[in-house]
């Protein structure tokens, strides 16, 4: 939560839209299930906030005005994109936004500056992005396997570290490929816009109560956030506004490579859209000065919140609680 606060704050230069940002993180189902579980998602998801905070700083900055402070930036966000790739290869997939985001940032400056040293500096930049998003990022995604090193074969060199590494990445990859299952609780990509289909996590029934676990995103936010973010890609491509820009090339970059996966997805995979998707709402209310129907919206999204956070913490309920509060036949809670 601090950290989206402060990404907002920096992104929207607003203090309004930093809290906007925060509550509705705090308030959106996801975040709060898979905090509580503590999954591998609420790690990668932090990272990726973190690697877009440090990218969006840079952005901020003038490149050649302020070559020392965007290089700075640059190797922060570089360094949490590493933790990213690391932790799940939905890092991977948001690092494709932000390498855009910077290439716009470079372009842009370079066109708009007339510092006489521009292509020297630009030269800078270049090369020490070489080293801060791809050799630091392999380094750490390599020393990531260093337990499966210890309790399996030791490497006997780096090269053949490198070489260990690239092969269980190779097996993981071939293994997700090729892999035919069903699940009850799979949903695919599309499913996640609309939360057709959360993941059921855990049941635990004790005469006509009830503790169960499952993941989904809060409706209000989902839905306004479809919205939301169709009205910031558009201003992204008509307007070339670089708030808009950041938020869709967030979103998209994590989204997208889920179309191509053929293997059984999960709502959860939806997570690291989350946060670009609460980003695109402050947006739009930002732009669109819509004060009552935001003050709607945000008891709407709390009072989904409190209805529903008996069926997403395992929090001791009644049966027919869960079964009553089932908006969709998809929907499962026990």
């Amino acid at each position: 939560l601090p950290i989206i606060f402060f990404l907002a704050k920096h992104l929207f230069r607003n203090i309004l839209a930093a809290n906007l940002a925060s509550l509705l993180f705090a308030l959106d189902f996801m975040h709060y299930t898979t905090g509580r579980i503590a999954t591998l998602e609420p790690f990668s998801v932090l990272f990726i906030l973190l690697m877009y905070l440090f990218m969006i700083r840079f952005m901020k900055t003038d490149c050649y005005k302020e070559l020392k402070k965007s290089l700075l930036f640059l190797f922060l966000s570089g360094c949490f994109m590493a933790l990213a790739w690391a932790t799940k290869w939905t890092g991977i997939y948001a690092s494709i936004g932000l390498a855009l985001c910077f290439f716009y940032k470079l372009i842009t400056n370079y066109q708009e500056s007339t510092d006489q040293n521009k292509i020297k500096k630009s030269l800078i930049i270049i090369l020490a992005c070489i080293i801060f998003f791809v050799l630091i990022p392999i380094l750490v995604y390599v020393f990531s396997y260093s337990g499966i090193y210890i309790y399996n074969n030791l490497p006997s060199s780096i090269p053949d570290a490198f070489k260990q590494a690239f092969d269980y990445t190779l097996h993981i990859f071939k293994y997700h490929n090729k892999l035919e299952s069903s699940h009850p609780y799979s949903a695919k990509w599309y499913m996640w816009l609309f939360d057709i289909r959360p993941i059921w996590y855990y049941v635990k029934y004790s005469g006509l109560n009830i503790q169960t676990i499952s993941c989904f995103n809060n409706p209000a936010i989902n839905l306004l956030g479809l919205y939301t973010m169709y009205f910031t890609i558009c201003k992204a491509f008509k307007n070339k506004d670089q708030v808009a820009i950041i938020i869709a090339l967030g979103y998209l970059s994590s989204l997208l490579p889920w179309v191509l996966v053929s293997r059984t997805t999960f709502a959860y995979h939806y997570y690291p859209c989350i946060p670009f998707l609460i980003l695109s709402i402050v947006y739009y209310f930002m732009s669109n000065k819509k004060e009552r129907l935001l003050k709607v919206f945000l008891v709407i999204s709390v009072i989904l919140f409190i209805i529903y956070l008996p069926v997403i913490s395992g929090f001791l309920s009644k049966d027919i609680y869960a079964s009553i509060i089932r908006l969709l036949p998809s929907w499962y809670f026990g």
